[in-house]
C-alpha cells in the first residue's frame, strides 16, 4: 500500500521534468553539489568549482478527509461505491496539488529575487513608495510586439547561463493570455500531444515549445498578470531546487471519533523543497512586459 501511494504521488508531480527529485529513506540526509566559489589572493580573483555538502531534513505534511461508517455503508450497499478507496485517492490528489503548488512558490520565490536585481535606484526609490502604501511596485518592459517579448525571453536565457555557468534556461511558466501570445509567433511550436490531459491535479501544464524553452501555463495566475518566469532545469550535483521525498515515512490510517461511528482518514508523507548553492537564484529569472498600443 505504502509503495502504490508513493507511486501515485511521484508519478503526477508537474515538476518531475524540471528538479531533481531526491529519493530518500530517512529523513535527515546529505546531499552533494558541485558549485562556483569566488577568492582573492594577491588582488587577482579566483573562480573555482568545489564540492558541497550538506545536511537536510524532511518536512512531515497532512492531509485529512472526514466521514461516517453510516456513510460508508449506505454508499456501498446503495451505489456500490467504495469511500474508503475515494478516500484515500482524494488525499493523494490533494498531497499532489499541495506539492505542486509548494514547487511553484519555491520557483515565483528564486525568480522575484533575480527580477529585484535589475532595480536600478529609480525602481528602488518607488518600490519604496509603494510599501508605504501597502502596495507592489513593478517594473515593466515596453514592448512593440510579441516578436520583441520571444527575444527579450531568449536573452533572459542567455543570462541564466552567463550567471549560473550552467547552461541557458529550459522552460517558461506563463499565464494562459501570454501562452495565446506566443502561439500567434512562428518561433512556437505547438504540441497537441502534451495536451492529452490538460490541468490534471491541477497543477501546471505543457503546450509546446519555444525554441529551446518548454512553455507551461500555470491556471492560477491572474489573466492581466504579465509575468513571465524563466527557470533552467537542474541536473544532478548543480545549484538550484531540489525536491526530496521520504519513501519510508507515508503513512495512511484512520482517526476514530469517541462515538466510533464518525472517523477522519489521514495521509501523512515526509518531503521537503531544498535551495543548493550559493546563488540558486541564478538559474531563474524573472520579466513583467507591457505591450504598446
Amino acid at each position: 500500500m505504502k509503495e502504490i501511494i508513493n507511486n501515485k504521488i511521484l508519478d503526477n508531480l508537474s515538476f518531475n521534468t524540471l528538479i531533481p527529485i531526491k529519493c530518500v529513506e530517512l529523513n535527515m540526509f546529505d546531499l552533494s553539489y558541485l558549485d562556483f566559489e569566488h577568492n582573492k589572493e594577491n588582488n587577482d580573483e579566483i573562480l573555482s568549482l568545489k564540492v558541497f555538502k550538506k545536511t537536510h531534513e524532511n518536512i512531515k505534511h497532512k492531509v485529512s478527509a472526514f466521514s461516517n461508517s453510516y456513510l460508508k455503508y449506505d454508499l456501498k450497499k446503495l451505489h456500490d461505491i467504495d469511500l474508503e478507496l475515494m478516500l484515500n485517492d482524494t488525499l493523494i490528489n490533494e498531497t499532489v496539488f499541495l506539492l505542486n503548488k509548494e514547487f511553484l512558490q519555491n520557483i515565483y520565490k528564486l525568480s522575484n529575487l533575480t527580477y529585484k536585481k535589475t532595480f536600478n535606484k529609480i525602481d528602488k526609490f518607488f518600490e519604496f513608495l509603494y510599501k508605504l502604501f501597502n502596495k507592489e511596485y513593478t517594473k515593466q518592459i515596453k514592448l512593440k510586439n510579441n516578436q520583441d517579448l520571444i527575444r527579450k525571453i531568449l536573452g533572459e536565457s542567455n543570462k541564466i547561463a552567463q550567471y549560473s555557468r550552467f547552461g541557458p534556461a529550459d522552460f517558461i511558466i506563463v499565464n494562459s493570455k501570454t501562452s495565446l501570445l506566443l502561439q500567434e509567433s512562428n518561433f512556437c511550436i505547438y504540441n497537441k500531444d502534451d495536451n492529452k490531459v490538460i490541468n490534471s491535479n491541477r497543477n501546471i501544464y505543457k503546450i509546446g515549445k519555444l525554441a529551446n524553452l518548454e512553455v507551461f501555463v500555470d491556471p492560477y495566475m491572474e489573466y492581466n498578470d504579465n509575468s513571465i518566469y524563466i527557470g533552467r532545469k537542474i541536473k544532478e550535483n548543480q545549484p538550484g531546487i531540489y525536491f526530496s521525498y521520504n519513501l519510508n515515512d507515508t503513512v495512511i490510517y484512520k482517526d476514530l471519533s469517541f462515538d466510533n461511528y464518525s472517523e477522519t482518514n489521514i495521509l501523512e508523507t515526509s518531503s521537503n523543497f531544498i535551495e543548493l548553492g550559493n546563488n540558486p537564484e541564478n538559474n531563474y529569472s524573472k520579466i513583467v512586459y507591457k505591450l504598446k498600443k
